[in-house]
């Protein structure tokens, strides 16, 4: 069963993904802060990260900085989600991929399909 984590604050978008991940049938890990996220990370070992960036929010980039410069986590694929474009050109450089919210099913099904063909170290 492949793990998808959402490091996301809008508990909308996160029921959203709870629907989506349900119906892909994966398991979702949803820490609760960003601050758990890094750790929850390289304890859990998602198949996939979705991350939220708004514009200026230095949590959000911090942890992916973090995410991208740490061993345990260098090789997950992570996505940027954010309902700002001007957000996602911000990150874009340091992830795989970006989606624009709100996500479509058949867009999340492309990147967890897509995460789950990647070799990965053990």
């Amino acid at each position: 069963m492949p793990k998808v984590m959402l490091i996301e604050s809008d508990p909308e978008f996160l029921y959203l993904i709870q629907r989506y991940a349900r119906a892909s049938g994966c398991q979702l890990i949803h820490p609760a802060s960003t601050h758990q996220a890094i750790r929850a990370a390289e304890t859990e070992r998602p198949d996939l990260v979705l991350l939220d960036i708004t514009p200026g929010a230095r949590d959000s980039r911090a942890v992916l900085a973090s995410l991208k410069a740490g061993r345990a986590t260098s090789h997950i694929p992570l996505y940027l989600c954010s309902a700002s474009e001007a957000a996602l050109r911000e990150g874009e450089h340091q992830a795989e991929g970006c989606l624009l919210k709100p996500v479509m099913y058949e867009d999340f099904l492309a990147i967890l399909t897509k995460a789950s063909t990647q070799v990965r170290p053990p």
